[in-house]
């Protein structure tokens, strides 16, 4: 099974296609992580605001994602090339 993912033509156009277009935009990961870390704070303000616990879970999460995601596209600016 590994190989024959491996071996996909179709997955390794794939990934040289995101490839060259996260060079060209090579600060939009850490934009989008931003987002995500601003939309989770709005998240869990309106679970303070109704006193949800989920909410505030949901928002909590979001907010953890959008800071992966931000040092993680910081960690790629450098190996994406300028």
């Amino acid at each position: 099974m590994w190989r024959m993912i491996d071996e996909s033509s179709r997955l390794a156009s794939l990934i040289e296609s995101i490839s060259s277009r996260l060079a060209k935009r090579r600060g939009m990961i850490p934009v989008l992580g931003l987002f995500g870390i601003i939309l989770g704070y709005m998240t869990i303000a309106f679970g303070f605001l109704f006193t949800s616990r989920i909410l505030e879970f949901i928002g909590l999460t979001i907010q953890t994602l959008g800071l992966t995601i931000s040092v993680l596209g910081f960690l790629l600016i450098e190996p994406l090339g300028k």
